[in-house]
């Protein structure tokens, strides 16, 4: 009574289940495993080929664009001889204009061009090994201030 569940009421009839057949184990077939496992024969047959050639595909694709190329400049040429027959279009303009133009000129004197150019300054045959002392001064400021004084 402890975990029972309870209802008031009729119970419905609950439908037979079926029952499970357990054979008697003297009636049970024997089951062995077989004896001998066979290799199966495999015949070996011949693959087909195929047939398909990659050199003719090839040229089959070319003949097909040459005779769309030839179907094309076909039409183009029957255009251009159309074009070509046709009398050519005159048409004759005759246009008139009357202009007044004035025109104003303004001289301006330049002075001449010089002649002679200077010549390029030459190098000395000696350089000189050490530097002016003005020079030398400065590039030394220069340099303590860049340093920091030498340190």
């Amino acid at each position: 009574m402890d975990n029972e569940t309870r209802q008031f009421g009729r119970q419905p009839e609950r439908p037979r289940r079926p029952r499970q057949y357990f054979p008697d184990p003297s009636e049970q077939q024997q089951y062995s495993p077989q004896p001998e496992w066979e290799e199966p024969v495999y015949h070996q047959e011949p693959e087909p080929r195929d047939s398909s050639n990659t050199a003719a595909v090839a040229l089959g694709v070319i003949a097909a664009l040459a005779t769309a190329a030839a179907v094309l400049f076909m039409f183009l040429w029957r255009g251009a001889a159309e074009d070509a027959n046709r009398p050519p279009v005159t048409e004759t303009v005759t246009s008139t204009q009357m202009a007044t133009t004035t025109v104003t000129t303004t001289t301006t004197s330049r002075p001449p061009l010089p002649t002679a150019f200077p010549t390029a300054p030459t190098l000395p045959s000696e350089l000189p090994t050490e530097l002016p002392p003005d020079v030398r001064d400065d590039v030394e400021g220069f340099l303590e201030s860049l340093l920091g004084d030498g340190q």
